[in-house]
């Protein structure tokens, strides 16, 4: 490494341990191979660029300052990469380590990739993907991760063919995609569900998925969850996506549910009030704790169906009705913002609701004192 000493290919001669730190101001080329040891491993503070040409081995390695570590070789025997600062690229590389720790910096992918991530609580990171790339990598942690997912740009057209695949189950912070400036699409192709974590969609992103279930647990933002994606000109997903969102938490969504086909299945104890305009086709299913629905939402146009012990809960107005083709009530239908409230309306678009036996119909009446000669409810 430049002044360190001659260039060499055993690691044992270019060792960092204990914390130790190496601060580099111009661009460095490390033509070495280098070791870190101990629990603490090593530090490189960079302003300007590193350039890695021979491989990082050993316990953990993290990164800091404003400057890019650009890897053109994979670190396979490297046990823990740290990004608290900077940009690490990808240039020729697809394992960075065998974990890479987000505290605050980015990393950039230049092919597909599957090693672990982990992004700690009150910690940030920034993931940037690349086309054509699919990713298996599980993520775990409690912190907050943005995904950039890129899509393929064509003259007059963009193409989605990056495959999200990875393992989110585990994860208990909060994903935000980040898209391409020309397209709206969140490409996931994935089954393992998020449903100990938030998947938080800014406005104008809409999050697909290959014609799968996926868990969430809590939704924030006001994007969409939306329709089927594919990854190849011919197509290849088919069916229909079915999210199924919620946990023992009480929470408020302004997003939107999008898509043919779509189908959205409100799942655990807590209550979910909503309050965007939803234009799925398919259906929505309260299975579990409540739907609550504010005036200006809506729920598509598939059919609404509340399960046993579920509840439907809410007010629209006379203008803005619910336009689902078809209504079926299992569990309650609660007219009203509260359990205790006296005023709203529920309009279902004049169609008939049908109720189950066991069933219950939740509508308080407030009666006018005695000597009101109007009486009524």
């Amino acid at each position: 490494v430049g002044n360190l000493g001659g260039v060499n290919s055993a690691a044992s001669r270019l060792v960092i341990e204990k914390g130790a730190e190496l601060r580099t101001t111009p661009a460095v080329t490390q033509g070495s191979a280098m070791s870190v040891q101990t629990a603490d491993g090593g530090v490189i503070n960079n302003s300007g660029d590193y350039i890695v040409n021979r491989a990082i081995s050993g316990t953990k390695l993290t990164k800091k300052g404003s400057g890019w570590m650009k890897l053109n070789v994979a670190n396979t025997s490297l046990d823990r990469l740290v990004v608290a600062g900077g940009t690490v690229q990808c240039v020729s590389c697809n394992t960075p380590a065998r974990t890479v720790e987000f505290q605050g910096g980015t990393l950039t992918e230049n092919t597909s990739t599957s090693y672990g991530i982990y992004i700690p609580s009150g910690k940030s990171g920034r993931w940037n993907l690349v086309d054509r790339g699919s990713y298996g990598n599980k993520i775990t942690g409690e912190g907050t991760l943005t995904i950039y997912c890129p899509v393929v740009v064509g003259s007059g057209w963009n193409a989605t063919r990056t495959q999200i695949q990875g393992n989110w189950s585990e994860f208990k912070g909060t994903i935000k995609p980040a898209v391409h400036s020309s397209d709206t699409r969140f490409t996931l192709d994935n089954a393992n569900g998020l449903p100990l974590g938030t998947l938080d969609i800014a406005n104008g992103i809409e999050v697909q998925n290959s014609g799968r279930s996926f868990t969430i647990g809590k939704l924030s933002g006001t994007g969409s969850l939306g329709g089927v994606c594919s990854f190849s000109n011919s197509g290849g997903a088919s069916g229909s996506n079915v999210w199924k969102v919620g946990n023992e938490e009480s929470w408020r969504w302004g997003g939107s549910v999008v898509g043919n086909g779509t189908q959205f299945v409100k799942i655990g104890s807590g209550k979910v009030v909503v309050s965007g305009v939803w234009t799925n086709t398919g259906a929505v299913t309260i299975q579990e704790g409540e739907l609550n629905v504010t005036s200006t939402a809506s729920l598509g146009t598939g059919t609404l169906t509340v399960a046993k012990d579920a509840i439907l809960s809410g007010v629209t107005t006379s203008s803005n009705t619910l336009k689902n083709s078809a209504y079926t009530i299992n569990g309650t239908l609660q007219v009203g913002v509260t359990t205790s409230s006296y005023s709203g309306i529920m309009n279902f678009g004049s169609k008939n609701v049908s109720f189950s036996t066991g069933s219950t119909l939740v509508a308080n009446v407030l009666r006018a004192p005695n000597n009101n000669t109007t009486g009524g409810i």
